[in-house]
């Protein structure tokens, strides 16, 4: 019991258990569990239990070794051609042929480490079914409950105390959610897992003997509750409520199989009833405006990854990819556009058909949606029971549209919950659904133990090479590098390629980083790269970025226009880069147009050439034309709205001023529909009375204004400005004193609005409070911009003893040679000198 305990804690406080390493812990607990439990499970009995999903895992654990078994590419080619393809392929842009030998899957690494999960499952699943069979299912039932509440109590410490890093130590590979942080860093899968652990909380509640006293269960169920509400999953929500409706059937059965409720099964229901009550209650409490907003988020784009996924089930109908290879492989199926890793399909029977293959993956969700019905389990005998299985129920319809079946320790959970189920001691026929191995297999259970360690000390040596950490380390080597890059750190990091290429032969990545070493190395044809990168991605819109400067480099300007256009239709967010580098190569409306697309994406795209552009006049064209394809663009309107606001101030509007404001207050009015709880069109019509002299009036509607909207920071930086022209300092002052309240979250960013108020001071003529502004910034953050500013203005201001200290901090920072500060440094230590001997 005590490994049992130990992997299930550790698998999912460690991040989950998805590490190799603590994977490997995991392992060896499960095997230590399992074999105690074949050996010890059923004292004298002449067959040792093995039940029948165990079974099941361990066959799909050994049908994933056999994806990572070699074969000749040929024999592969027979029974699943796009893996042939791939991997006769995965050197094409080296100019080298493909290996001989290789294996079904796509990412052996990532195949390996799913052989010792499935094993572990399984081990866990025995292990807790003989311990369910000796001591009762409150057990299992309640470990899973206490690592729940655990999971969940340690997510709000981390809120409450504001940590970016998981236990202060682990830092999270993408951004988390500040509520978010805690074991499991996806709100999704911890919701998972508390609902999972708030079911068996609430069969521990309403059993006959729970325990621990009955009301302090119903305390920690509110939690749990409350911590998997406030994780504002919409699909945890909805699968709790499907949970709770199938435990009330579960409920309606056991009382019509047992009789009415009698007064102690009353108050157990009532326990039950407050507890579901107050944790609902407090997630209502606790789930902010940002919270609604999720939850109320209309956007289903996840459900198009099954379709998408059945797409792409032909080219891998029957072997799959390879147990763990969707991350590197989906790349040229997946239907999200821009610059994204879909890691999992978010739907569990597509993820095992995509990646076991059509027969192996409906043979097992036929297999373990037979041995785990409820009749099978017996759900219908038992609050606690029912609580189990409708728990089990939550997290699998959940999974119809997450991924956490995918992380090792919500997998462990439910492995010991159903094991639990499976081997309950009251329903003796139940522990006879088993297949038995006879004692004189233990000789072979031992070398089966050692087998499992040899597997994992294969793991252990191929799971440093998982896709993850091989993006992370070739991008580092990409960026680390000096420039310009030797020829010996170039040959290094192909070669480091190349390994990861034979690792992951279908992931886009890594051709992606040989293109723009090639590109940048110019001794090598970046376009087979190029062009293995597009191949194995349905959208790389950074491939076509890349192209677009190979073309531009040979002279063909319009094919590389063209190019940032097909950049701009796979990856939206590149418009401003495109349009940029589409302005310097040309200056012919006619070749810019080629970069617009058609339909919904050619206002986007003219808006950001407008935007882009290096005169107003190009500007204006472009946003003429933004406006004609989508009327509603607020940036066009706005930018438009900034030219009329020049105009006035060169005084060109004072002939026809009318004229000039029944079209600004046309766009605004354009920029206030599309943007209604925006800045700009409140900072247009600022800036449109300051223009015509009314600066005083504009900074204080200004400054009522930027109290009601989204983006406060820039309207609070306009005002700011405004502010800066008035000739009293008391506006600029409160002005500046908002801005920092709005934008200081931490030492860096109030170190920059700080510097830029006392920017604004010295615009004004005012060295001192300028100097005061910028060393207050120092007091935030040392940078070497403001050390050169506190500098700068001591010495106009004749104030030396200042910039000395300034420079002299600026020299250290800059390793105690400079030309230009020790120069500095001499005068202003000859200006304290004369001035002494005067």
């Amino acid at each position: 019991m005590a490994t049992v305990v130990a992997a299930c804690l550790l698998s999912v406080m460690a991040i989950g258990g998805v590490h190799v390493v603590t994977m490997l812990v995991v392992a060896l607990l499960a095997t230590v569990a399992l074999i105690c439990s074949l050996l010890l499970g059923f004292g004298d009995q002449e067959r040792l239990p093995i039940f029948g999903p165990a079974v099941l895992c361990w066959c799909l654990a050994a049908w994933s070794a056999v994806q990572v078994a070699p074969l000749p590419v040929g024999w592969l080619a027979a029974i699943a051609p796009t893996n042939a393809d791939i991997w006769s392929r995965a050197l094409m842009p080296l100019g080298e042929p493909g290996p001989v030998l290789v294996p079904v899957s796509l990412d052996p690494a990532a195949t390996w480490i799913e052989v010792l999960r499935w094993f572990s499952y399984g081990a866990i699943f025995s292990s807790s079914a003989v311990l369910t069979a000796r001591h009762g299912l409150r057990w299992a039932a309640s470990l899973v409950f206490v690592v729940a509440l655990l999971a969940g109590v340690t997510t709000i410490v981390h809120g409450l105390l504001g940590l970016r890093q998981v236990y202060g130590v682990y830092e999270p590979s993408f951004h988390a959610h500040p509520w978010h942080v805690g074991p499991l860093l996806n709100a999704n899968n911890l919701a998972g897992l508390l609902n999972l652990g708030a079911f068996c909380g609430l069969g521990l509640v309403a059993s006959r003997q729970p325990p621990a006293p009955r009301w302090a269960l119903a305390i920690a169920l509110a939690v749990v509750l409350a911590v998997s509400i406030a994780a504002v999953s919409r699909g945890g929500i909805a699968a709790l409520f499907l949970g709770l409706l199938a435990y009330g059937g579960l409920v309606l059965a056991v009382r019509r199989r047992y009789g009415g409720l009698t007064t102690p099964a009353r108050r157990t229901a009532f326990a039950a009833t407050a507890s579901v009550v107050a944790g609902v209650a407090l997630a209502a409490l606790g789930v902010g405006r940002e919270g609604w907003i999720e939850l109320l988020d209309k956007d289903l784009a996840k459900l198009h990854m099954v379709a998408a996924a059945e797409e792409a089930v032909p080219d891998f109908v029957w072997v799959g990819m390879g147990r763990g290879a969707f991350e590197s492989a989906y790349a040229a199926h997946s239907p999200a556009m821009g610059n994204f890793v879909m890691t999992h399909a978010e739907n569990f029977p597509a993820q095992w058909v995509l990646e076991w293959g059509l027969p192996v993956g409906i043979f097992a969700l036929l297999g373990f949606g037979f041995w785990l019905r409820p009749s099978a389990l017996r759900a219908n005998r038992g609050y606690l029971a029912a609580g189990v299985w409708a728990g089990s129920v939550a997290l699998l319809v959940q999974n119809l549209a997450d991924l956490g079946l995918e992380i090792p320790g919500i997998c462990i959970a439910l492995a010991v919950v159903l094991g639990g189920l499976w081997g309950r001691r009251d329903e003796r026929e139940a522990l006879l659904m088993r297949i038995g191995v006879a004692r004189g297999a233990v000789p072979g259970i031992l070398i089966a133990g050692a087998i499992a360690l040899v597997v994992a000390i294969v793991v252990v040596s191929n799971g440093r090479h998982d896709v993850a950490s091989d993006r992370r380390r070739i991008q580092a080597a990409l960026v680390a590098s000096s420039r310009p890059r030797s020829v010996e750190a170039a040959a290094r990091l192909r070669s480091q390629l190349r390994e990861s290429m034979l690792q992951h032969p279908a992931e886009p990545y890594f051709a992606l980083a040989g293109a723009y070493l090639a590109w940048e190395m110019r001794d090598s044809n970046p376009v087979p790269w190029i062009q293995r990168a597009l191949e194995r991605s349905r959208f790389n819109g950074r491939a076509h970025y890349l192209l677009a400067h190979v073309l531009r480099h040979h002279g063909a300007v319009t094919q590389a226009v063209l190019e940032l256009r097909y950049a701009v239709i796979d990856e939206p967010v590149l418009a401003k880069l495109a349009a940029r580098k589409a302005h310097a190569w040309t200056r012919d409306p006619q070749v810019l147009a080629q970069m617009v697309p058609t339909g919904a994406q050619a206002g986007m795209v003219w808006d950001a050439l407008g935007e882009t552009a290096p005169s107003r006049e190009e500007g204006a064209a472009c946003d003429g034309r933004a406006l004609q394809v989508e009327p509603e663009l607020p940036g066009p309107h706005y930018r438009l709205a900034l030219d009329i606001v020049k105009r006035a101030e060169e005084g060109d509007c004072h002939r026809d001023d009318d004229v000039c404001e029944v079209l600004l207050q046309a766009h605004v009015a354009a920029v206030r529909a599309a943007q209604p709880n925006g800045a700009l069109a409140d900072i247009a019509e600022a800036r449109w009375r300051a223009a015509r002299g009314e600066t005083v009036e504009a900074e204080e509607e200004l400054a009522r204004r930027c109290e009601r909207v989204d983006d406060r920071v820039e309207c609070l930086r306009e005002r700011a400005r405004l502010a800066a022209r008035l000739e009293t300092p008391e506006r600029l002052e409160l002005a500046g004193k908002a801005l920092r309240a709005a934008v200081c979250r931490n030492a860096i960013q109030c170190a920059q609005v700080t510097m830029w108020l006392g920017d604004l001071y010295l615009e004004r003529g005012e060295r001192g409070a300028a100097l005061a502004t910028y060393e207050r910034a120092l007091r935030d953050q040392e940078t070497e911009d403001l050390l050169d500013r506190v500098a700068t203005v001591s010495s106009q201001a004749g104030l030396s003893s200042r910039a000395i200290m300034a420079l002299e901090k600026l020299l250290a920072r800059r390793g105690g040679r400079d030309a230009s500060v020790e120069a500095r440094l001499k005068a202003e230590r000859q200006r304290v000198m004369t001035g002494i001997l005067r």
